[in-house]
């Protein structure tokens, strides 16, 4: 794929519309910008976290509790003979 655009003020430059949509890029998402053999490289940098304005509902006795349990089951698959 391969599309013309224009620099516009303050060295904007607007990707189109297919190229957002063919990446899956947002508003907001990181470009990494290379120089390579006198041409302008541009890769979308991995999302590693996602930002929630969320508060799980979870209390601290459900956490603790769920804790627990997993805590019993690997002690419990721990013990199961590892045939050494």
């Amino acid at each position: 794929m391969s599309q013309t655009v224009r620099v516009g003020r303050k060295n904007a430059v607007y990707l189109p519309k297919s190229v957002v949509e063919a990446l899956g890029i947002k508003e907001g998402d990181r470009l990494q910008v290379v120089v390579k053999d006198n041409a302008i490289v541009m890769r979308p940098v991995p999302r590693l976290f996602v930002k929630r304005r969320s508060w799980a509902s979870t209390t601290i006795e459900e956490f603790e509790a769920e804790s627990e349990e997993l805590a019993e089951e690997l002690e419990r698959g721990a013990g199961g003979g590892g045939g050494r």
